[in-house]
């Protein structure tokens, strides 16, 4: 029990950090934790605001507007033409290395990013954006991340070759320096996913495993 409200007492320390001004809960779950904190001697009950019964409720502060986005127009509409599965992903393919947004943001020598893998897969790894390596090469996860993700997959006994690997972003997100890597902005995702979903329609897999926080 000590566990549970030293778990509960760092939950709502942590959504205090993130700005979460109230937190509701229903009568039922707060006498049942008067009691557990009653059984232990502990205040941890005393530190949960107390609203009408309801879900949580979290109010985080707005944020300023990134500049990044200043460049950055609407999502575009992405229509899949007809065709098999290979006639899509290449029009698709070919519309996403021509974007003019995503060529427009990559850097001088660099690449658009755009997904890789079999269009068969039952499985569809996404992740983030590009890195330095990617945006190099021009394909997803072939840096650092990238050979731990082919041990994680030949670990599953299947082949780089027999998934699909994408990522939200299509390009690397830019920064003032050469090196690093910072997260995409809200703008930014929301101008790549609709390229992201197309390709998931085309592939189809059976499960989506979303790698990193970001995805």
């Amino acid at each position: 029990m000590h566990a549970v409200l030293t778990a509960l007492t760092d939950e709502l320390k942590r959504l205090k950090a993130d700005g979460v001004t109230t937190v509701s809960i229903s009568d039922e779950s707060l006498g049942a934790l008067r009691t557990l904190a009653g059984r232990q001697r502990e205040p941890a009950a005393e530190a949960i605001a107390v609203a009408a019964p309801a879900t949580l409720i979290t109010q985080p502060p707005p944020r300023a507007p990134d500049p990044a986005d200043a460049s950055i127009p609407l999502p575009p509409a992405v229509v899949l033409p007809a065709g098999d599965k290979r006639a899509r992903w290449t029009a698709l393919r070919e519309r996403v290395l021509k974007d003019a947004t995503c060529c427009a943001h990559v850097r001088p020598g660099k690449q658009v990013v755009f997904g890789v893998g079999s269009l068969d897969a039952r499985i569809f790894f996404c992740g983030e954006a590009p890195g330095a390596e990617e945006e190099q090469q021009g394909e997803p996860f072939v840096g650092p991340a990238g050979q731990l993700l082919d041990r994680m997959i030949q670990a599953m006994g299947l082949r780089r070759e027999e998934v699909y690997i994408g990522n939200i972003m299509n390009w690397r997100p830019e920064l003032p320096t050469t090196f690093g890597n910072r997260p995409p902005t809200a703008a930014e995702m929301a101008y790549c996913l609709p390229y992201l979903r197309a390709q998931i329609e085309v592939v189809d897999p059976a499960l989506i495993v979303a790698l990193g926080a970001t995805a």
